[in-house]
């Protein structure tokens, strides 16, 4: 009787157990915008497919992790669906019954964007998406962590209408007044092909915090080279209240959630990466704290400063900071 009574209590441990362990998952949406130009619709294609490309090459996803939605007449090289609304509703529809609470998700939007004062919009085929429906889309998951990157023109809005506690969001603008087609996300792409140097900790994995860091600073480096002041200012919010700041930390506020996601993909019974048992904080130098104060100075001074001069000195800052990062990989 003890023994018929023990095999019944663990069929039902496993019939309670085995759907959230057979559900944890990591997937990828990636969603590549209308271009309008035809220079804007290949540049958005290719760099949809090269993000798919990178993720399976370096970061250990398979097909079946990544969803991929393009205007069909791009003639993608990998499997891919329509990026109209409808579609897209689709797919997190889809995720929102699939995925478990122990499961993750990571969303990239690349493209353009635009911003009438209430609603920011990611531009696609036919009706445009706003902050707001991809915010109620979200709100659907129940996945444990979400990186959702929108590295398009006038993308700073969506901070704000998807900020909730523990997600993860990038912007490439810090407002819907930055407006013009921004280059953040061919520099994000440039840091996961060389993900080694943006490992600030050594720790053989990529953090969201060091993927926002190098991006940044292979930004800033960019505009600097143009000798032309930056139109566009990325953001990173992830403490929840709905403010993001291009200066994360990784001890407190925006950063420090961002920097335990990782964008390698974790299978279970798999090994990932050299040193992956534990996240070693990253090596802040003392120079760099001096400069980290500086920029924690200049923004309290914000509101009293000329627009023009708080982003000149803010500009002088991030380089100073990006060559002692720079330095640092060394």
């Amino acid at each position: 009787m003890k023994g018929k009574w023990f095999s019944k209590i663990a069929f039902f441990a496993l019939a309670f157990f085995m759907p959230a362990f057979a559900r944890a998952e990591k997937k990828v949406v990636i969603i590549a915008g209308l271009g309008g130009e035809e220079v804007f619709q290949k540049r958005f294609a290719a760099e949809s497919e090269q993000l798919y490309r990178v993720l399976q090459s370096q970061f250990g996803y398979k097909p079946e992790d990544l969803i991929l939605l393009a205007s069909p007449s791009d003639s993608l090289a990998v499997p891919a669906r329509a990026n109209d609304a409808t579609t897209i509703r689709s797919v997190f529809k889809k995720l929102a019954s699939e995925l478990g609470e122990d499961s993750e998700l990571l969303v990239f939007l690349i493209g353009h964007g635009s911003f009438d004062g209430e609603w920011a919009r990611f531009n696609i085929p036919g009706p445009d998406l706003r902050d707001v429906d991809f915010a109620a889309m979200l709100d659907r998951l129940q996945v444990s962590k979400l990186l959702f990157v929108n590295s398009s023109s006038a993308s700073g809005p969506f901070v704000e209408k998807l900020s909730r506690n523990g997600r993860i969001l990038i912007t490439a603008t810090r407002n819907g007044i930055e407006r013009n087609a921004t280059h953040f996300f061919s520099h994000l792409l440039a840091t996961l092909e060389h993900a080694s140097e943006a490992d600030l900790n050594k720790d053989g994995l990529l953090s969201t915090t060091e993927l926002f860091i190098n991006t940044r600073d292979r930004l800033v480096k960019y505009y600097s080279e143009q000798g032309i002041l930056r139109p566009e200012h990325p953001l990173l919010e992830d403490d929840g209240d709905g403010e993001g700041t291009e200066t994360p930390d990784i001890l407190k506020g925006d950063g420090a959630v961002a920097s335990r996601f990782f964008l390698q993909q974790n299978r279970r019974g798999e090994r990932i990466a050299a040193g992956s048992a534990g996240n070693k904080p990253v090596q802040v130098s003392a120079a760099q704290k001096k400069i980290l104060a500086r920029v924690e100075k200049l923004q309290s001074r914000k509101s009293t400063m000329p627009e023009d001069q708080y982003y000149r000195e803010f500009e002088r800052l991030m380089l100073e900071l990006a060559r002692l990062n720079s330095q640092q990989k060394k």
